[in-house]
């Protein structure tokens, strides 16, 4: 069905579909001619990355992002498949999407990797050449000092407490305070 969508084909031409979107063996996909067979996830997270784009144009020229529930890293992936100038991902999620993420990421080799403990300190600084992500835990993203342009979230505040949606709301405003030409973006179900 998908091979023959429009709706598809339009997101292929425009966006960069990252290579083995079907990593670990996902079933759900679509051969689509062009680009080989694409995870049907990974096209819900480019149309989602297109509509941030239409809504937030100056995504494209953030260094630094956070994403807040990264799940295991497809919008991560897909990010930094289309937006360059990305050279820093803070990804922050609750074990055992971590784990997930981290050897999902780290196979598609597409960045330096690293998981930052609760009492780990980490560089802070922009390496021009190679991306980076940040994976950590949200007890260990609450201390950080917001040093990102675009801050996303895909579907996880509705299982956050709301004391964790109080922390992260705080977080969010220091980010639009000193940077204001950043962005916050949330989609829920």
């Amino acid at each position: 069905i998908l091979e023959d969508s429009p709706t598809a084909q339009s997101l292929i031409t425009s966006r960069r579909v990252p290579n083995n979107s079907t990593l670990g063996g996902c079933q759900d996909a679509s051969e689509i001619e062009g680009v080989g067979l694409v995870s049907h996830l990974y096209l819900d997270q480019i149309q989602a990355l297109d509509q941030l784009l239409l809504r937030y144009p100056q995504i494209t020229k953030s260094t630094a992002v956070c994403e807040i529930g990264g799940g295991f890293g497809a919008f991560t992936h897909i990010l930094l498949a289309n937006l360059p100038k990305i050279k820093k991902v803070i990804y922050v999620d609750v074990f055992p999407n971590l784990y997930v993420a981290h050897q999902y990421l780290l196979a598609q080799s597409i960045a330096h990797v690293q998981y930052v403990g609760l009492n780990e300190s980490f560089d802070h600084s922009l390496d021009p050449k190679h991306p980076s992500i940040l994976l950590m835990l949200p007890e260990t993203f609450r201390r950080l000092r917001p040093e990102w342009d675009f801050l996303y979230n895909s579907n996880s505040a509705v299982e956050m407490t709301s004391e964790t949606l109080a922390a992260y709301s705080l977080i969010c405003h220091e980010m639009l305070r000193s940077r204001p030409d950043s962005c916050v973006a949330l989609r829920t179900y």
